[in-house]
């Protein structure tokens, strides 16, 4: 017989008590959402109808191509973008990602200010007044300001560096991967410091020297899209991975060779020897010079530094040199040590005496690293701020207290700096460390139409946010032969057509939006007091809304819709037809 449970007076109060609440919480109600109806909706934004848009992904330095499909002014899906010539419609998980960033919770949402020791939100016209009174200050005294950015191009990067010139700022652009070793190497080489531009699709044999071009090594997305179209057919390119550990790239490899670390020079120097040696390759001027440079990595010397056989060397660049034109890259973790300027010399020379610079080896229409400051620039800025000679710093889009190696003493220096200025998009470890800070705006905020003709966007920031276009910044796009410039974030917008209004610096005028097909608006009869609406002279379809004919009416309005495919084809399904009775129809100018 089982012993009984026995439960006082107050222990069995308490678990009724638990119990009735228990109950409750899980019977309750869901937290009531608010709703916000489209009573003035914009006029260039149909409900239910997806926008697409043209903009360019900033979370690597690749700057993939990308469209971000947009519905009722919401990003809601971002693809690569198949016209885009670095990636050619391939995306990599991070920028699908992109999303999360752009609504993320804790993202900065508002200029705030720190005020014993927390942040305070204050409003834009306060965080500008004494971000002016701080900057004016720093740039009448003794000591300087420092500028810091991220890997910015375009007319971003030619703000940041006007408005140091004009502030005599001292200007250094940051990039925790800035491929100097590469650089380097292609500067002894082929006397040019850039970063090659490798042809991945036109390759019969790719040879790795620990370079991960199908994780993170310079442009993954489009490295990976050539890597695919190299691997297709009948006759598919050989990949040889040569690496001290078993990569996602090596996973993919038809042979993968281990090597200890730090050992991937030699090899690829024991390769080029028997090239030259057996002339394998195409004849080069320097033959004689080369072979005699290379006497010390003969393959059975590289078979002793890489515990690579010597008929393993012989017979892979036998088949390297065959297989023309090849591709050997190098680079990842094996460029990160003392000797990495080493390697990629050595993996260029590879490259040479086997024919293929200028075939799958190019330089021109290259990354652009030019403007990118070395660790001697950061050194050189962590000292002046750790001598007290800089009385401002302005940190936009970058994390140097992040990034710098821990060593350099970034994070001590920046504490002696009097005002400290963060712009960025979430709370990161050089925000924390500043007195200012506003949000910066994404690269899927202001965007460009995926049509034939280029205008400037009104792209809608994200809700909960209070980040506007000429506080965060500019940027620029060319249409019609003019440069206009659209701010970032929510354009003017002008009260009496309710379109979205730029300012045309070229030609002084303005223009309304939105134009279709590129096609420059104007008027097709000149207005008159009845109301008559102002045609757009395209092929377009449009919707027209009549508002009635008097002095006093603003007369019928009318603007293009989305296009799902031709210009003119007005029979689209997609493009939905007006309820009867709207006030809505079609018009047919």
């Amino acid at each position: 017989m089982s012993d009984s449970i026995v439960f006082d007076r107050r222990d069995f109060l308490k678990l009724v008590g638990i119990g009735v609440a228990g109950a409750a919480s899980g019977c309750a109600s869901p937290p009531a959402e608010k709703w916000i109806p489209y009573l003035v909706a914009p006029t260039d934004i149909l409900p239910g109808v997806p926008y697409w848009y043209a903009s360019t992904c900033r979370e690597c330095p690749a700057g993939c191509g990308v469209l971000v499909k947009a519905r009722e002014g919401r990003a809601i899906k971002i693809e690569g973008n198949p016209d885009h010539p670095v990636n050619a419609g391939g995306l990599c998980p991070r920028g699908q990602a992109a999303l999360q960033g752009l609504y993320d919770p804790d993202r900065v949402k508002s200029p705030q200010v720190r005020e014993n020791g927390a942040w305070k939100p204050i409003s834009w016209d306060d965080a500008l007044k004494l971000a002016g009174e701080k900057l004016g200050e720093a740039s009448r005294g003794s000591r300087g300001i420092a500028l810091v950015t991220d890997h910015a191009t375009g007319s971003l990067g030619a703000l940041a560096a006007e408005w140091a010139a004009a502030a005599h700022a001292t200007h250094l652009v940051y990039e925790p991967f800035a491929h100097e070793s590469l650089r380097e190497a292609s500067r002894r080489t082929f006397g040019r410091g850039e970063v090659p531009r490798y042809d991945f699709a036109s390759a019969r044999m790719i040879v790795s020297f620990g370079a991960d071009f199908l994780e993170t090594w310079i442009s993954p997305a489009g490295f990976a899209r050539g890597f695919a179209q190299a691997r297709a057919g009948s006759s598919p390119a050989r990949f040889v991975a040569v690496e001290p550990r078993l990569s996602l790239t090596g996973a993919n490899a038809d042979e993968w060779i281990a090597c200890p670390p730090g050992t991937e020079m030699a090899l690829a120097l024991g390769m080029s020897r028997v090239i030259l040696e057996q002339q394998l390759g195409p004849v080069v001027p320097e033959h004689g010079a080369l072979l005699g440079s290379l006497a010390a990595f003969a393959p059975e010397s590289v078979e002793k530094q890489t515990g690579v056989p010597a008929a393993k060397v012989a017979a892979l660049a036998k088949e390297f040199a065959q297989a023309s034109p090849g591709l050997a890259v190098g680079g990842g973790i094996a460029a990160q040590g003392e000797a990495a300027t080493a390697l990629h010399a050595a993996v260029n020379l590879l490259n040479y005496v086997a024919g293929n610079v200028g075939r799958t080896v190019r330089f021109g229409r290259v990354p652009n690293f030019d403007a990118v400051a070395g660790f001697g620039e950061v050194q050189r800025l962590i000292a002046a701020m750790g001598a007290g000679k800089v009385e401002a710093l302005i940190v936009q889009g970058a994390n140097p207290a992040y990034g710098v190696p821990a060593w350099a003493g970034f994070a001590a220096a920046m504490d002696k700096v009097i005002f400290k200025i963060a712009i960025t998009e979430a709370w990161d470890e050089t925000a924390s460390s500043c007195d200012w800070c506003s949000p910066r705006p994404r690269s899927s905020r202001c965007s460009t139409p995926r049509r034939r003709g280029r205008r400037c966007s009104r792209w809608p920031a994200a809700r909960g946010s209070s980040a506007r276009g000429p506080r965060a910044g500019w940027t620029t796009s060319r249409r019609a032969g003019s440069r206009c410039i659209s701010a970032w974030g929510a354009a003017r917008t002008s009260k009496r057509s309710g379109a979205s209004r730029c300012r045309r610096v070229a030609c002084g005028k303005r223009s309304l939006h939105p134009p279709c097909a590129g096609a420059r608006p104007r008027r097709s009869r000149p207005p008159s007091p009845r109301g008559r609406a102002a045609q757009l002279s395209c092929s377009t379809p449009r919707l027209r809304f009549t508002t009635g004919a008097g002095p006093t009416s603003r007369g019928s309005r009318s603007f293009p819709i989305p296009r799902p495919r031709r210009c003119g084809d007005r029979g689209s399904r997609s493009i939905p037809r007006p309820p009867p009775g709207s006030g809505w129809r079609w018009a047919t100018a």
